[in-house]
């Protein structure tokens, strides 16, 4: 599925106010930064698993 208003980056870029860009958790589809929080703990998991394997 892609997120319409960030094309699943999870983050828009916005202004602050001394008019530099800021990355903003794109609010559809990563409120609170819930969504990277669940895929970095899959990831980490991932790494975890695969790292257990190499001698």
């Amino acid at each position: 599925m892609k997120c319409v208003r960030c094309q699943d980056q999870r983050v828009i870029w916005g202004k602050d106010r001394f008019n530099y860009a800021t990355p903003i958790p794109c609010p559809e589809c990563n409120k609170d930064g819930k969504a990277v929080r669940a895929e970095t703990a899959t990831k980490e998991r991932e790494l975890k698993q695969c790292n257990h394997l190499q001698p």
